[in-house]
């Protein structure tokens, strides 16, 4: 599987569910640029809560748990990612430093984008930036929904 055609697909996949505008090619071809595809074994750590956010991850096959630690001995998934869902949002938004730590559960292919990359999106072109912040606040929306059905312990 290519860049172009993981992008090409996900954003497919969050059209039809609302969540996103239709992206067109060039757009597309934009945002592969600024990206890397890479494997991860199972097992794998790809975020570390607490660390500095380097790098956003759009999951393209797989499955990875986010974790968040409870005190220095305690840890508990809190959630499971996997196709077409963003993990490390953290490297776009402020402070930039992971809340969870995400682990590999089921071999990882992910795109892997630089957060850095990403924030300049929004000063050297805004279009894009504005789609990739929509997608990014459409993943925090999501996680906000699925953490509050677990407070009322329906999941």
């Amino acid at each position: 599987m290519e860049k172009l055609e993981v992008l090409k697909k996900a954003t497919e996949f969050w059209v039809k569910a609302g969540v996103l505008p239709k992206a067109d090619k060039e757009l597309l071809q934009k945002l592969a640029s600024l990206c890397i595809l890479k494997t991860y074994e199972a097992g794998a750590i790809i975020a570390k809560e607490g660390k500095k956010a380097d790098n956003l991850y759009l999951i393209a096959e797989g499955t990875a748990s986010i974790i968040v630690g409870l005190g220095k001995t305690y840890e508990r998934q809190i959630q499971t990612a996997s196709r077409f869902e963003l993990v490390g949002w953290s490297a776009v938004v402020s402070p930039y430093s992971y809340k969870g730590s995400v682990r590999v559960e089921k071999k990882l292919t992910a795109l892997v984008f630089n957060g850095q990359a990403l924030r300049d999106l929004s000063l050297n072109d805004p279009v894009l930036g504005c789609v990739v912040y929509q997608w990014i606040i459409s993943a925090l929306s999501q996680r906000l929904h699925n953490a509050f059905l677990q407070l009322t312990n329906v999941t």
